[in-house]
């Protein structure tokens, strides 16, 4: 049974588990170390509120634009364990916040709206980088 990597989930086949086949998690693994290097993740905010946890797909690029109006505070979170350096660009409209969490419940970061702001996890908490 394959494993993945905690930080940016890069699939790690087992032993004979692709027989003949092996192409297949390899060229997916090609895709996401690009996707990590050059990538961007799309959110929007409009209608969504609360705690959204993102999905390895999601948190895999290092750029998070966000965009849309709030009507609520959204928390995008990082599930717990995972580390790396994002660069968070709040591009919404409305009287509310959005913040980046870790799902370990350490320390969270609110972005400010019209900023780009790089944050890092140590799979616990969420920092700006000026501020480790």
């Amino acid at each position: 049974m394959s494993t993945y990597t905690t930080n940016k989930s890069i699939e790690k086949p087992a032993h004979n588990s692709y027989v003949n086949t092996g192409d297949s998690p390899v060229n997916s693994d090609w895709d996401a170390i690009d996707n990590s290097f050059g990538g961007t993740t799309s959110l929007n905010v409009t209608a969504v509120s609360g705690t959204v946890v993102l999905t390895s797909t999601q948190y895999q690029p290092p750029t998070i634009k966000i965009s849309g109006t709030l009507t609520a505070n959204v928390t995008y979170q990082v599930p717990s364990n995972v580390g790396g350096g994002w660069t968070i660009v709040n591009g919404t409209t409305g009287a509310y916040t959005v913040t980046i969490s870790s799902g370990g419940g350490g320390t969270s970061l609110v972005v400010p709206q019209g900023f780009n702001v790089f944050a890092v996890s140590d799979g616990t908490n969420i920092f700006r980088s000026d501020t480790i």
